[in-house]
């Protein structure tokens, strides 16, 4: 059953009207943290930093599925190279000081970072993975 965000779906979880659920971290964590939920599995190629005892799904038999929710930040295509460079380097600094790392981890959420390289492969990677999903299942714009 589709829903309109993940709280309204976990609530329902939570309530008995459904069964099992596929969410983002952040949405259930604070749920599973207190017990109402149990976490199954992660759907990202590695295990979550803030669940490290939840297996991922390649773990537990399915190679194929890794997916995962993820945050970056953008500039707009003619951003000077040493300007992205800079930003990277402080919201890097940022994201790691030790009081932001426990604020983050408190809601689920884990920082990794990298490089503007590895977050350009990242792109196409993810673009590239999706574009031949759509195009094998068939899925149209509607």
């Amino acid at each position: 059953m589709p829903y309109r965000g993940g709280s309204l779906a976990i609530a329902d979880l939570i309530a008995g009207h459904v069964k099992i659920l596929m969410s983002t971290v952040p949405t259930a964590f604070p749920y599973v943290k207190s017990g109402m939920a149990r976490a199954i599995a992660v759907s990202s190629p590695k295990r979550s930093p803030v669940l490290p005892d939840v297996p991922t799904l390649v773990e537990s038999g399915y190679p194929e599925v890794s997916s995962f929710e993820w945050w970056g930040v953008l500039a707009p295509a003619n951003t000077p190279l040493d300007i992205r460079q800079k930003l990277n380097t402080e919201i890097t600094r940022i994201m790691n000081l030790p009081d932001v790392k426990d604020a983050l981890a408190k809601e689920g959420i884990a920082f990794e970072g990298g490089t503007i390289d590895e977050f350009d492969a990242f792109l196409r990677s993810e673009s590239d993975k999706w574009s031949k999903l759509i195009k094998a299942a068939n899925i149209k714009v509607q």
